[in-house]
């Protein structure tokens, strides 16, 4: 019996050191989801979010290129000198856009 509770107590404190980390493409995730695409043209599609019903809603191409559909009811607008900076909000879930960080423009 003690020899259970001494494995079983080993067991535990294992899984509490566990990193419940997912990677996708590659061997050492860095993050929760990590997904590296296989192609590094602006046209490789990194990432593809379908609904139940086969509905593409978003695409994140390997350029940083997001795409939603009308069903994803994404909308954004984007501003700055190299048009990287972007201001992206949800209808009708998130009534507020999100703010910019601080600091930018």
């Amino acid at each position: 019996m003690n020899r259970k509770l001494h494995v079983m107590g080993i067991f535990l404190f294992s899984i509490s050191w566990a990193n419940a980390q997912v990677g996708i493409n590659t061997q050492s995730p860095t993050a929760a989801l990590h997904v590296v695409s296989k192609g590094n043209a602006a046209t490789t599609q990194a990432l593809k979010v379908h609904n139940s019903d086969g509905t593409n809603l978003l695409t994140i191409n390997d350029d940083g290129t997001v795409t939603g559909s009308a069903a994803s009811n994404l909308g954004g607008t984007g501003s700055g000198t190299n048009g990287k900076n972007a201001l992206v909000k949800t209808t009708p879930k998130q009534p507020e856009p999100i703010a910019a960080p601080e600091g930018s423009k």
